[in-house]
């Protein structure tokens, strides 16, 4: 069955919600968490994106979220692939740390 379509419009709230692959840690030290907040707070910036609060668990992370604009999957998607293909060139993950 396929994915429901992502409603997005101007000043929507979103909960977004992140898991690595098959749930292992995608946070692996203090320094990770460090760039991914420093990242999402560059999106936040550049998408015009304000960020209510965030949770970082080791292996998941979960955002509150609002859009100015109806822009909010572009910037995710960005922004996972982005994390993910860096974590993986480095060879955390082999497999890779999520599909896509």
């Amino acid at each position: 069955m396929a994915r429901a379509w992502r409603i997005e419009y101007e000043g929507a709230y979103y909960h977004l919600l992140s898991r690595g692959n098959e749930r292992r840690d995608i946070f692996l030290c203090d320094e990770d968490r460090s760039l991914f907040l420093d990242t999402i707070g560059e999106c936040g910036e550049r998408f015009e994106i304000d960020i209510f609060s965030y949770v970082l668990m080791s292996n998941h992370y979960h955002l509150l979220l609002r859009t100015h604009r109806a822009n909010l999957y572009s910037e995710k998607v960005k922004r996972g692939k982005d994390r993910r293909q860096s974590l993986n060139r480095l060879g955390y993950y082999s497999p890779p740390l999520a599909a896509g």
